[in-house]
């Protein structure tokens, strides 16, 4: 290294110098400059995520504990049963093709053509609001994007 450094002249040292000073600047700047500036910022997104995640497992604990209001169902008697998912089933815009009921507490309905979203919030809002709870589903897809549906509701008692 010594006799590679004397074959050099004063002109190709100074590069040398020079290259060597900005590689050491550079090295600097990624390793040690960059980031200490951005150690605070970094340390505020952890904090903010740690925050995130104390707020769900303190919702998730509370839950665990029984502490949360469930919103309460609208308990249906089984004259109201069908009438109801035949009346939200209009309300989303839904048109049942068929009903078969077996007993006062199972309904088994067929839509043809559903849309997705009207289907899925129906199924939504009458699980959620009512002792209702669908038992078997059966979807299938039509060609023009909207589902061939068969859904057994039963009454929960």
């Amino acid at each position: 290294m010594r006799k590679f450094w004397r074959q050099r002249d004063p002109r190709e040292k100074t590069l040398i110098m020079i290259a060597a000073g900005m590689f050491v600047l550079l090295i600097g700047w990624l390793l040690v400059l960059n980031p200490i500036l951005a150690y605070p910022k970094n340390q505020k997104l952890a904090y903010e995520q740690a925050n995130k995640n104390l707020k769900i497992i303190k919702a998730g604990e509370t839950a665990l504990l029984g502490a949360v209001d469930l919103p309460v169902k609208t308990a249906l008697s089984a004259q109201n049963f069908q009438s109801t998912i035949t009346g939200l089933a209009g309300k989303h815009g839904l048109k049942i093709s068929r009903r078969q009921p077996k007993g006062d507490g199972e309904l088994t309905v067929w839509l043809e053509k559903a849309q997705t979203t009207s289907f899925y919030a129906w199924v939504d809002e009458l699980t959620k609001a009512y002792n209702i709870s669908a038992n078997r589903v059966n979807i299938n897809r039509n060609d023009d994007g909207s589902v061939r549906v068969n859904i057994t509701y039963q009454l929960d008692k």
